[in-house]
């Protein structure tokens, strides 16, 4: 089992994919939770939920890239922005 997967599997067991966005803060800048694995958490649920048709597109790389960015970000020590690493759909 990748390590993806198994952190994937954490953010189900917590709870995290109806959490608020005070509790994924919290937990992205205590760094329980890197802003790539959530981006690969939400993906995924998208890609098992396809025929809800919730998104007409979406850019999965482009995601990532701004998550790693983030997670990069957050290791600098600077100020980081209120919604740093949250998700918005």
């Amino acid at each position: 089992m990748s390590n993806a997967v198994e952190k994937n599997n954490w953010i189900e067991l917590q709870g995290l994919a109806n959490a608020s966005v005070d509790i994924i803060t919290k937990l992205i800048h205590e760094r329980k939770v890197s802003c790539e694995e959530l981006v690969h958490h939400y993906f995924d649920s998208i890609e098992k939920q396809q025929s809800l048709n919730a998104f007409i597109s979406t850019d999965k790389a482009s995601a990532i890239q701004q998550a790693q960015y983030w997670d990069k970000y957050l290791l600098s020590g600077k100020p980081y922005p209120a919604l740093m690493g949250i998700l918005i759909a």
